[in-house]
């Protein structure tokens, strides 16, 4: 760790004796393990302090590269709401490539490498740069920590192959319905059988090519397709591979509203006293025009102001253990409301809240479900153990590990590739 990031997790720590964990290069069990060990202490720490840590390098960096969209989504901040995005504070942009490189070259430098998503409020696939910035990803040794968010309707076969071929870690596809008529009216602007012919496609370049980025369904429930989250995910698990790919049902009414999120998510009353918030504590977000976000639901940079910093003018790691930041890291540890911004005290995800908070629980029966902060997360086999044995041998694939794990999941890879065909066809 380098001198500035000893004395900022020295002084955070606040003489509390505990490493960092372990150090890694790239998406691979021990970055993993680091994320987990350093979750692990903070969520040990706040049990007994309200004081959270914050990691001396963001476990995730969120780069907006274009914040604008094809398509007009009903839950969408950039199109309702009552906190819908201002376009006089947030004009329709791209990330220009200059501002890119210097941001991925900054991140290449640290010892704790992030998950980097290459989004935030908009499609990324509507980016004219793509796969220049994939190239750049590459060169910096960080496209195996990248996740993708997209709608799936610009993935064409000839991105699905530059994202397999760059070796992104993950790419997330909404969809948010099992039959055409719920789908298109929710996810207003594309189409359901161009978004799912490419979903078929990614799935069958990413089979000959033998790649193992991971693929997942992120499927937004809300009172109008709610109905069909079951079938959504009988349509994909005919379709995905089992034992790398995943389901989210997430939970949703109108990002744009919180006030209205509260209620559908989690019941608030007002009477409730808000948890403490570790947001920020791990997570830093840069919008298109280098302006950094507290909270990748802050739309409208209210939470503090206005932007905590600008990465144009400065270092990331500036920003991060800067003093506006850490100010309001300090008002988020409070208890109480008092100090704590409006925003903050109108979102769902600052409430505590039933493991099962939404009304009928898991929608799906007789699945493995996870529960998690505003839905559930599914996975297509309930043979879990063999499920972490090849998260285990995809991730050693390129974590330096031991002599005895790479060869041992090298072992793992070639059986398993032999029993199961990663290559499923949707049925008729």
């Amino acid at each position: 760790m380098d001198k500035a990031g000893q004395e900022y997790w020295d002084k955070t720590w606040k003489g509390n004796d505990i490493p960092m964990g372990i150090n890694s290069r790239d998406r691979g069990l021990g970055n993993y393990v680091n994320w987990r060990f350093r979750e692990y202490f903070c969520r040990s720490l706040m049990t007994l302090d309200p004081i959270s840590v914050t990691s001396a390098f963001p476990v995730t960096v969120s780069l907006e590269i274009v914040n604008y969209c094809n398509a007009a989504c009903i839950f969408c901040p950039l199109f309702g709401g009552n906190d819908r995005i201002d376009r006089k504070l947030r004009p329709t942009m791209m990330m220009d490539q200059d501002l890119f490189t210097k941001l991925i070259e900054d991140i290449a430098t640290w010892d704790v490498k992030p998950t980097v998503f290459l989004n935030m409020d908009g499609e990324p696939l509507l980016d004219k740069h793509f796969k220049e910035r994939l190239t750049i990803l590459q060169k910096a040794d960080l496209s195996q920590n990248v996740n993708l968010q997209t709608n799936g309707e610009y993935l064409t076969a000839e991105t699905s192959a530059a994202i397999l071929m760059a070796g992104l870690s993950s790419i997330t596809i909404g969809f948010d319905g099992a039959s055409k008529e719920v789908y298109e009216s929710h996810r207003v602007g594309c189409h359901y059988d161009i978004v799912l012919g490419n979903i078929l496609e990614f799935v069958r370049i990413r089979a000959s090519l033998r790649k193992s980025t991971a693929l997942a369904i992120k499927f937004v429930r809300t009172k109008q397709n709610a109905h069909e989250v079951a079938d959504a995910y009988r349509l994909f698990a005919s379709i995905l591979n089992p034992w790398i790919d995943i389901f989210y049902d997430t939970i949703s009414e109108n990002w744009g509203s919180p006030a209205l999120e509260n209620v559908v998510l989690a019941g608030i009353q007002r009477d409730m006293l808000p948890k403490y918030c570790g947001y920020p504590d791990n997570n830093l977000v840069i919008l298109a025009d280098g302006s950094v976000s507290p909270c990748c639901f802050d739309y409208n940079l209210s939470i503090a102001g206005g932007p905590i910093g600008n990465v144009r003018r400065q270092k990331i790691l500036d920003v991060w253990r800067g003093t506006p930041f850490e100010k309001l890291r300090r008002n988020l540890r409070q208890p109480g409301r008092d100090g704590k911004p409006a925003r903050c005290l109108a979102c769902g995800l600052s409430f505590s809240r039933p493991r099962h908070f939404y009304t009928g629980g898991p929608a799906i029966e007789g699945r493995f479900a996870q529960s998690q902060e505003n839905g559930f997360k599914y996975y297509f086999t309930k043979h879990l153990k063999m499920r972490m044995l090849i998260q285990l041998a995809l991730g050693a694939r390129s974590w330096g590990g031991s002599w005895a794990l790479r060869h041992g999941a090298s072992l793992a890879r070639s059986v398993l590739k032999r029993r199961f065909a990663p290559d499923r066809k949707s049925p008729t």
